[in-house]
C-alpha cells in the first residue's frame, strides 16, 4: 500500500461527495478518491484518498486529523496513513458516535428560546 494514500473517517452524513473532494484538493493534487457516505443518519462516513505524493498525504493528515471541517459534525474527522494500523477506537470511526449529528446551527432569541438555522 502507498504511503499516499490516507483514510479519512468520521465524516458527517450531510457532506456529499463533490463538498468532501473538494475539501481534500485543497491539500494536493488527487488520484484516486473512495467515498462511502454514511446512510443511516451520522457521521460514520468514511473515504480514501491517494495523493500524487506522499508530501501531499502528510500534509492532508496534518490538516485534517482532529479538526472539525464541516459544520454540524458531532466529532471531529479521523484522518491517517492508510496502511497506518489503529491502536485505540477512541476519536475514531469505529467508536460509537454520542452526539446528534446536524447541519443546523442553534441560536437563541433575545427572549432566550432556541432556534435553528
Amino acid at each position: 500500500m502507498s504511503d499516499s494514500k490516507v483514510f479519512l473517517g468520521c465524516i458527517p452524513n450531510h457532506v456529499d461527495e463533490e463538498a468532501l473532494k473538494e475539501e481534500c484538493e485543497k491539500q494536493g493534487t488527487i488520484k484516486e478518491f473512495f467515498y462511502m457516505p454514511d446512510k443511516v443518519g451520522t457521521d460514520r462516513g468514511w473515504a480514501f484518498v491517494t495523493y500524487e505524493d506522499e508530501t501531499e498525504a502528510a500534509v492532508a493528515v496534518a490538516m485534517f486529523n482532529g479538526q472539525q471541517i464541516f459544520p454540524g459534525s458531532a466529532r471531529p474527522l479521523h484522518c491517517k496513513f492508510a496502511n497506518e494500523k489503529i491502536t485505540k477506537i477512541e476519536g475514531t470511526v469505529f467508536e460509537a458516535p454520542t452526539k446528534a449529528v446536524t447541519p443546523w446551527q442553534e441560536f437563541t432569541t433575545p427572549e432566550g428560546k432556541p432556534y435553528y438555522f
